[in-house]
């Protein structure tokens, strides 16, 4: 999710302006850069400034240089592989496009490709052999009048049944290229007679998750543990401030397919590099890192933005090109403006007890769309540092009683009706009525005695998909079971109907289902009603017991690792596990459009199956989602309710998130009403073990319309209290292992409970 600006204010320290930069034209010293301060005088002006430079639709762009005739040049890569080279000057008012050779593209697939500031374009590639199933590995270099010539690179022990030999390269600036070979090989190639120099990899780190990349005349080899640097002839480990924030970075993000950083030097030594802290100089040989551009104020810290070049010029200006995990590219320029103040008006503090990714990225839009706020993010439960959600939320509650609150809350997972009870939420009726119209059965599911304290920003809804005639039966958890039953009878040769593998993962698909069901009016739990529930579920995990006793072992290899976070695994699975003979039917939480699109993706090969609301316990029911307060006791509550305006907006709400439908009205009304087309793809298998190769599919109209009428007639919020599903999940799976009965269960969690829910 983005919002482009023209113009984006940034942080910074004139310091940093006048220490560094301004140095840039003398030899660099080799001693500590002094630090910056931790606050600017009121009215002190002087820092760099973010600017979105105008660039093509792009795909995924791969690398980025500055010519020597001061233009930047960057390669795209299409959804086909395709390559395009964009060429134009730095405020991307006339990029030309040009493409590879005949000689490259005559090869199946481009493994990877590097540019260098003087014009010439190094390609790998590879070419199936179907005679053989294996693969031919060429490299190619093209000069800046576009002739192009092979370079016969041998590697001494090649894997022709890969299609990957070299997986990623980078030029040094004197035109030296080095190649990722697989794993943790990292050669020197030698462009006239393609020889290979021995692994520069002294300290064999992993750089799978990291990076390969040059700087200067500097190769860098990271990974998330460990990184090291090549200079001179010589291999040395990454230690200081500068490997702490190199590494730190690339661990912050591990497991992700884009990296957060990128590199480049100067032509007087100093090295400049991004992660999603923010943009920062470093003095070869000092112990401090100087920061330019704070991550929290800037692109740099969105967290779906994925820095994959870095370049500057002779005046200071850097240019940082990158991906967006949910597609496109962006181009974003650094450069300092001496009038811009260094310190923002207006500081806000906001809570939220788990980490969100959406969330975050909002709060760095705001940021830049608004210079003069600064919003700081406090996460409760980072499972880092061990922290518990009744630690977090006992620490937040003594902040709130101390007067020293956040001013935004972000209620997810909290006791809202113990907050909204007290009295510490703002009535927020006056700041949604200058909203943009709103889905209002969602938006004032909160309200009481005329006030709306709490609002969800987005929901989601409880689905179940299968066969018509089973789902258009099912009503209840007694019409639930009988559904599921019928479905293992038509359907033997499945492995099982809602994989019933493990407890908790289990019923996190029909937990939001029934919550709300068991909620009385004075707060406490209903025991009946929440016997009823692990009955029910009792019932229907018993359906499953063949796949549990197929994969016994697996499964008590997962309870040993003890990995389970109560509502992690609510999420609907793809009817592609339909496809596969895995599962008869899925259920779980619906999470947008492009979820649904998702579970879509085997429905071509299913005949006469859908999805609809999944009835458990309660009827018309929804799940809230990053749902948003701002307390009594704020002073900023004119700026905290512009932000709540803003996530609520059209401009913020029509971009995909990761969880939830919008709830602005115009948006979701959009999404109903237009046709999209949906590129994601996987490939799977079908229920003989046949290659299948699925596609997202975007509903189609009749069935928006359905979603539509769905929305329409909601009621409903599910609980959203963490300690709540935490503690009845923990007493089910000892009720679905056979441990405690469905009525020892419930009257367990209820005592559990009790103390919690009078507070």
């Amino acid at each position: 999710m983005r919002i482009h600006q023209r113009f984006i204010a940034l942080t910074l320290s004139l310091l940093m302006m006048l220490g560094c930069l301004c140095g840039c034209s003398q030899e660099p010293e080799q001693t500590e850069a002094p630090a910056l301060e931790t606050s600017a005088p009121s009215g002190a002006k002087g820092r760099y400034v973010q600017e979105e430079v105008p660039m093509p639709d792009c795909f995924w762009v791969q690398d980025m240089v500055m010519l020597s005739d001061g233009q930047l040049r960057f390669a795209d890569r299409d959804y086909d592989g395709n390559i395009t080279i964009y060429t134009g000057s730095p405020d991307g008012s006339n990029w030309e496009a040009s493409y590879l050779p005949e000689d490259v593209t005559n090869c199946d697939y481009v493994t990877a490709i590097a540019l260098h500031s003087d014009g010439s374009i190094f390609c790998a590639c590879s070419t199936s052999v179907p005679e053989t199933q294996s693969y031919v590995f060429h490299a190619w270099l093209i000069d800046s009048s576009g002739a192009c010539r092979e370079i016969p690179v041998s590697h001494p022990d090649p894997d022709p049944n890969s299609m990957f030999l070299i997986t990623g390269c980078d030029f040094t600036e004197q035109g030296k290229v080095v190649g990722k070979f697989r794993f943790q090989e990292v050669r020197e190639i030698d462009l006239e007679t393609g020889a290979l120099s021995d692994n520069l990899n002294a300290y064999d780190i992993y750089p799978g998750m990291g990076a390969v990349t040059c700087a200067g005349e500097d190769i860098y080899i990271l990974g998330t543990t460990e990184g090291m640097i090549y200079r001179d002839g010589q291999a040395e480990l990454l230690s200081g401030v500068l490997g702490d924030q190199l590494i730190g970075a690339l661990k912050a993000f591990e497991g992700y397919d884009k990296v957060k950083v990128s590199l480049w030097q100067d032509a007087q030594g100093y090295l400049f590099f991004t992660t999603h802290e923010g943009l920062f100089s470093y003095v070869p040989g000092g112990s401090v890192t100087e920061e330019l551009v704070s991550g929290a104020r800037s692109t740099l810290g969105d967290p779906t933005f994925f820095a994959s070049n870095l370049v500057g010029d002779n005046n200071g200006v850097l240019y940082v090109l990158g991906n967006y995990t949910g597609g496109g590219c962006g181009l974003y320029r650094y450069y300092y403006d001496s009038e811009a103040p260094i310190a923002s008006e207006t500081q806000l503090r906001m809570y939220s007890l788990y980490a969100d990714e959406d969330l975050q990225q909002m709060v760095s839009q705001y940021q830049i769309a608004n210079p003069e706020v600064s919003i700081d993010l406090e996460i409760g439960v980072t499972g880092e540092d061990g922290i518990t959600e009744t630690d977090a939320l006992l620490t937040l509650n003594t902040q709130i009683l101390a007067g020293d609150g956040p001013d935004l809350v972000c209620l997810d997972g909290f006791s809202l009706e113990s907050y909204l009870e007290k009295d510490v939420l703002l009535d927020l009726t006056s700041i949604l009525s200058q909203a943009e119209p709103l889905l209002e059965q969602v938006t004032n599911c909160y309200a009481q005695d005329g006030k709306i304290c709490a609002v969800p920003t987005t929901f989601a809804l409880p689905a179940v998909y299968g066969p018509n005639d089973l789902i258009s039966q099912i009503q209840d958890l007694d019409s639930l079971v009988e559904a599921a039953l019928q479905a293992k009878a038509d359907r033997p040769e499945a492995r099982s109907v809602f994989m019933g593998i493990r407890p908790e993962t289990f019923a996190d698909q029909f937990y939001d289902s029934c919550s709300a069901a068991w909620i009385t009016d004075d707060g406490t739990l209903d025991e009946e009603k929440l016997t009823a529930f692990y009955q029910g579920m009792r019932r229907l995990y018993s359906v499953d017991e063949g796949i549990r006793i197929e994969m016994a072992d697996t499964l008590e290899e997962w309870r040993q690792e003890e990995d389970y976070t109560p509502g992690a695994y609510t999420r609907i699975h793809s009817s592609m596990s339909i496809c596969n003979g895995t599962q008869c039917m899925t259920a779980g939480t619906l999470e947008g459009m492009e979820h649904y699109g998702y579970v879509l993706a085997g429905d071509d090969y299913l005949n006469d199956y859908d999805l609809t609301a999944l009835n458990g316990q309660s009827t018309n029911v929804f799940l809230p989602r990053r749902i948003m307060g701002i307390l009594s006791t704020s002073e900023n509550q004119e700026a905290a309710g512009q932000f709540l305006q803003f996530i609520l907006s059209d401009a913020v709400q029509s971009e995909d998130l990761s969880t939830g439908f919008p709830v602005n009205k115009t948006t979701f009304e959009r999404e109903i009403r237009e046709e999209r087309t949906l590129t994601s793809s996987m490939s799977g298998s079908d229920a003989e073990g046949n290659d299948v190769f699925y596609t997202s599919k975007y509903p189609e109209a009749n069935r928006r319309q359905a979603l539509q009428t769905w929305v329409d007639n909601l009621t409903t919020p599910a609980s959203t209290d963490r300690i709540i599903r935490s503690t009845v999940i923990e007493q089910l799976t000892a009720c679905l292992d056979g441990d405690i009965t469905p009525e020892e269960a419930a009257q367990e969690a209820i005592q559990a409970l009790n103390l919690y829910l009078s507070e």
